[in-house]
C-alpha cells in the first residue's frame, strides 16, 4: 500500500480509522492539539480495547486504521493486540509516531523489531516536535524502517510549505532521496488544546499564513476528514478528531460507545446521519447560510473564528441546533441532495438512498 492509497482510504467513509491508545508521551510540543506529555497517565484498558478492537478491525470495507495518542509506543500492550488484530483481518496497521526512539541504531532497531507487525510508520514533525526530536533522528528511523519493508510516511504541519524553512531544513537533513515528497502529507495547524494557549503568533506563524475571521473568512470546503472516525482510549467514538469532539462529555458528533455498541453499529448510525453527511458534501458554511440558524440561537456577529472547524464547532456548540439541522434535512429534501452528491464526489450509495 502507497501513501497515496492511506490517504485515498481516509476519505472514503469508514474505509479508515483512528484510534488513540493512551495520552501518554514522553515529549511535550506546544502545540499539541490533544495535549499529550509525559505526564499523562490516561490509556486504554488493555481488557476491554483488546475486546473490542477485533471487532473493529473485522469491518467489513475497513482498509486502514491509525494508532495514535499521545504517543501510541507508550502503550505497548495495547498497541500490539492492535497490529495483531489488523494482521489478523487484513487491515493494514499504522502507527502515528513522533520518531523520539531515532537516537541511535540500537534504539530504533530494538523498537522496531518488537513490533513485527507494523506496516507503516506515519511520523510527525514540524518546528514544534523538532525541540525535542531533531531531524537527523528522523531519517535514521526512516531509514532503518525501510530496511525492514516498512513502509514511511510523515505528517508535517505547515500551511506554506514552498516558503518554509522547516521544510527547507527537513529537505537537507531527513532528504527527499530517503522519505519522497510523495509520502509527505502537510496537515494545516489545529488552534485547539495547547496549541491554542501557548504558541505566540510569531510561534503560529512558522507554519500557519494569516488567516481572516468571522464567517466571510471561513472556506466554502466540505469536510472530507469526517469520513475517518476516532476512537478514544475509553471506546468513545467521535466522528471528528478535533479535541472540542474528542474530549467533550457528550458533542452531537459523538457516536456512541464500544463497550456499549458494536463499531458496525455507531458506523451505521453516522451513515445515516444528515448532518455529518452534509458537513462532508457541503461543509459548515454551507449550514450556517443554508439553515435558518440565527432563529435556532446562533449568533453570526459573535463569531470570530476563521476555519472551518471553527465554524463547525461553534454551530455544535448552540442547544439543539444541529438536531434541528437534522430534522429540516429530512423534511425539506436535503437527504435526497446529500445522497447525490456523495454517490458523485465520494462514490458512496448510503444504504437505503436507492429505496
Amino acid at each position: 500500500m502507497r501513501i497515496a492509497d492511506i490517504a485515498e482510504a481516509t476519505f472514503r467513509f469508514h474505509h479508515a480509522v483512528y484510534v488513540s491508545l493512551t495520552e501518554k508521551c514522553p515529549i511535550r510540543c506546544r502545540h499539541c492539539f490533544v495535549e499529550s506529555a509525559p505526564t499523562r497517565e490516561e490509556q486504554a484498558d488493555v481488557a476491554a480495547f483488546t475486546r473490542w478492537i477485533e471487532g473493529v478491525a473485522a469491518t467489513p470495507g475497513l482498509r486502514v486504521a491509525f494508532f495514535s495518542g499521545g504517543e501510541p509506543f507508550s502503550h505497548p500492550l495495547a498497541l500490539r493486540a492492535a497490529l495483531q488484530a489488523c494482521h489478523r483481518h487484513g487491515v493494514c496497521g499504522i502507527v502515528c509516531t513522533s520518531g523520539f526512539f531515532g537516537k541511535s541504531d540500537l534504539s530504533t532497531e530494538r523498537l522496531l523489531d518488537a513490533f513485527p507487525e507494523i506496516e507503516c510508520l506515519y511520523i510527525s514533525t514540524d518546528p514544534f516536535h523538532e525541540e525535542f526530536v531533531p531531524l537527523d533522528w528522523l531519517r535514521r528511523v526512516a531509514q532503518i524502517a525501510d530496511r525492514r519493508g516498512i513502509l514511511v510516511g510523515f505528517q508535517i504541519v505547515d500551511d506554506d510549505p514552498e516558503n518554509s524553512l522547516f521544510m527547507r531544513r527537513f529537505g537537507e537533513i531527513v532528504g527527499f532521496d530517503v522519505v519522497p515528497r510523495d509520502r509527505i502529507v502537510m496537515v494545516p495547524l489545529a488552534k485547539q488544546g495547547r496549541a491554542e494557549r501557548e504558541l505566540t503568533a510569531a510561534e503560529e506563524a512558522q507554519v500557519r499564513r494569516p488567516q481572516g475571521h468571522g464567517l466571510s473568512a471561513v472556506s466554502q470546503q466540505p469536510c472530507a476528514w469526517l469520513a475517518t472516525p476516532w476512537i478514544r482510549e475509553d471506546g468513545v467514538v467521535s466522528a471528528c478528531p478535533n479535541l472540542g469532539v474528542f474530549r467533550a462529555a457528550s458533542h452531537p458528533l459523538q457516536l456512541g460507545n464500544l463497550n456499549d455498541e458494536k463499531y458496525e453499529v455507531l458506523a451505521a448510525r453516522s451513515d445515516d446521519d444528515p448532518y455529518i453527511q452534509g458537513l462532508r458534501v457541503f461543509g459548515p458554511r454551507w449550514v450556517a447560510e443554508h439553515y435558518p440558524v440565527g432563529e435556532w440561537g446562533w449568533d453570526r456577529t459573535a463569531f470570530k473564528g476563521s476555519s472551518i472547524c471553527d465554524l463547525c464547532h461553534s454551530l455544535a456548540a448552540v442547544p439543539n441546533l444541529v438536531e434541528n439541522a437534522r430534522a429540516e434535512a429530512r423534511r425539506n429534501g436535503d437527504l435526497e441532495r446529500i445522497d447525490l452528491l456523495r454517490l458523485a464526489i465520494y462514490h458512496e450509495l448510503r444504504p437505503g438512498a436507492a429505496d
